[in-house]
C-alpha cells in the first residue's frame, strides 16, 4: 500500500512528490481526498453497500489500510497540483498541459490555466486533479471493467487487483505512446 506514494514520482515527477509529502506533514495540503469524496471507500470495489463490503472497510480502517490508502490519495492529488502549477508559469509548462489536456477541458482549460498560476484550487482543479489520480487508482466505476459493471454478482473476481491492473495499464499505455511519438 505504501507504493501509492511513490507512483506519482512515476505520474508526476520526484520533486512535486516530496513537496506533497511535506505539505501533508506539515497540514498544508493543497486538495484532499476528503474534498473529493474519496475518504469512505479505498476503492470502486468497496463502494457497495453491501453487509460484506460494509465488514471489509471496518476492517480496513481497523488495521490502518484506509488511512495509508488516504495518504496515497493525497500525495497523488497534491503532486499532481504542485507539478501542474510549476508547468502552468512556463511556455513549455503550458504546451505539456495543452497537448494532454487542451482538448478534454474544452474552453475551461485556459480557466484553468489561469487557475493554476494564481494557486486557487477550484472545481476546474479540483477536476484536474481527479483525473490525474484516476491514471493509477479506479476510485470510480469508470475505471472499472465493462463486465464488472454488467455483473455485481461476479464483482469479487476483481476485487483489490483492479488496482494492478490499472497501474499496467498506466506503463502499457507511456510505452505505447512512446513508440508512437518516435
Amino acid at each position: 500500500q505504501l507504493a501509492d506514494v511513490a507512483i506519482p514520482i512515476y505520474t508526476q515527477d520526484l520533486r512535486s512528490t516530496i513537496l506533497a509529502v511535506a505539505r501533508q506533514a506539515t497540514g498544508k495540503k493543497i486538495i484532499s481526498a476528503k474534498e473529493l469524496g474519496l475518504d469512505t471507500n479505498i476503492s470502486q470495489e468497496f463502494a457497495s453497500q453491501a453487509k460484506t463490503s460494509r465488514m471489509l472497510n471496518k476492517l480496513l480502517k481497523g488495521t490502518l489500510f484506509s488511512h495509508i490508502d488516504q495518504l496515497g490519495k493525497n500525495t497523488s492529488l497534491n503532486a499532481a497540483v504542485i507539478r501542474a502549477q510549476r508547468l502552468a508559469k512556463t511556455e513549455s509548462g503550458v504546451t505539456t498541459l495543452s497537448k494532454k489536456y487542451a482538448e478534454i477541458f474544452g474552453p475551461k482549460f485556459n480557466t484553468l490555466l489561469a487557475d493554476l498560476k494564481s494557486g486557487k484550487v477550484t472545481d476546474v482543479v479540483k477536476d484536474y486533479a481527479w483525473m490525474e489520480l484516476t491514471r493509477t487508482q479506479p476510485i470510480s466505476m469508470l475505471e472499472m471493467p465493462l463486465k464488472y459493471m454488467k455483473h455485481p454478482n461476479g464483482r469479487s473476481y476483481l476485487m483489490l487487483k483492479s488496482f494492478v491492473i490499472k497501474q499496467i495499464d498506466l506503463v502499457r499505455r507511456d510505452a505505447m505512446q512512446d513508440i508512437a511519438s518516435l
